[in-house]
């Protein structure tokens, strides 16, 4: 995630590139949602001018979606801090996704403008279940005690180890990777995760895992 003035520019590295490599091909995905309007930073266009990522996508087939409040790039306009609905007003349940990807997105819900526990459990309700069964969540979000005053919260790998023992999640991959190696101060924390149950934790256990303000 990278900031400009008020826009905020949300991108996936060629380290991140190599890592959707290797997952579409062991899972062969058919349909993958971003949360945020992703653009592609791997052919060092300026910020402001870096393709999105649906074009990736698309020249390989995929079926692409994003979230994203600005609605920028056809994204489907939705407040992550805010639950989605599983079923519209035709009682029809959402599409779940065969991959759900995160890069720089969720260290930035909020609510008025401060760390907020509910709004943050509902963005993680959300890339549940908009996941389906069996399917790839990919996420990269700030360390703790890297990237100060980036976001409204901060990860650890003992989350993601939590997260799988209350939600039925199994890592498939998990490391701390330096952001455009900032190796000083720019750490994220990657983890892919696979899902193997519906269910997900109630706000007071979701508030128990090792997520940090700061």
């Amino acid at each position: 995630m990278f900031f400009r003035t008020e826009i905020v520019f949300m991108g996936v590295t060629a380290a991140d590139i190599q890592i959707l490599e290797r997952l579409i091909k062991l899972y062969q995905p058919r349909r993958v949602l971003d949360l945020g309007a992703q653009n592609n930073f791997t052919n060092g266009e300026p910020m402001h001018k870096a393709p999105y990522m649906s074009e990736w996508w698309k020249a390989k087939n995929i079926h692409y979606n994003s979230i994203d409040k600005n609605g920028l790039n056809g994204s489907m306009v939705d407040d992550l801090s805010e639950a989605i609905p599983l079923y519209n007003q035709q009682m029809e349940k959402l599409y779940q996704y065969d991959f759900v990807m995160d890069f720089g997105t969720s260290e930035h819900i909020e609510k008025d403008g401060s760390f907020s526990w509910e709004a943050i459990y509902n963005c993680w309700l959300n890339k549940h279940n908009l996941l389906r069964t069996g399917g790839i969540m990919v996420n990269e979000n700030p360390k703790t005690g890297n990237w100060p005053g980036h976001g409204f919260n901060y990860y650890t790998s003992n989350f993601y180890m939590q997260l799988c023992t209350v939600a039925g999640y199994v890592i498939v991959d998990g490391r701390e990777i330096p952001a455009m190696s900032n190796t000083l101060d720019g750490w994220n924390v990657f983890c892919v995760l696979r899902k193997f149950s519906d269910k997900f934790p109630s706000l007071e256990e979701f508030q128990t895992l090792d997520l940090r303000k700061e």
